[in-house]
């Protein structure tokens, strides 16, 4: 009995650290997964929403989707969030992506540009610090929770 009593704290401690490992590997994914969708989200707002220094996002986002003023914007979104579909924002965000497609594709014809995202160390910043503050997220609302839920909207949209 001896014996095998170590032998199956061995399997546990093992099956553990592979539980332990596998769990790292899903969290790494999911921030991934949230810094691509919050990246888009920002670089709209900053190529074509003219997102300044020190402003919020969510607003700029507002003026890359076209909309005449932040309100729109809210009940829109708030559409979104009540039904979980808005056919204004899908078709706003489906022009948005559209219209930063051909902007980056000009930019690539001229060679004025390499790829990626072309976002400034500021918001490469911004989205970094949001991430790691988005994966243990308190039930606080602000711009990052906002383009958090935006960008997990958008995403089932499609």
């Amino acid at each position: 009995m001896r014996i095998g009593l170590p032998r199956r704290l061995k399997v546990l401690e093992k099956r553990g650290a592979e539980e332990l490992e596998a769990a790292k590997k899903k969290q790494e994914a999911a921030k991934k997964n949230l810094f691509n969708q919050t990246e888009s989200l920002v670089l709209l707002a900053y190529r074509l929403g003219g997102l300044k220094s020190g402003e919020s996002p969510f607003t700029a986002l507002a003026r890359a989707l076209l909309y005449d003023n932040e309100h729109d914007y809210c009940e829109d979104f708030g559409d979104l969030l009540r039904t979980g579909y808005s056919s204004q924002l899908k078709k706003r965000f489906d022009d948005a992506y559209s219209r930063l497609y051909e902007q980056v594709c000009c930019f690539n014809a001229m060679g004025t540009q390499q790829g990626g995202s072309d976002l400034p160390a500021e918001w490469i910043n911004w989205i970094n610090q949001s991430v790691e503050r988005g994966l243990g997220l308190e039930n606080e609302v602000d711009d990052w929770t906002m383009l958090q839920v935006m960008a997990l909207a958008v995403e089932e949209m499609k």
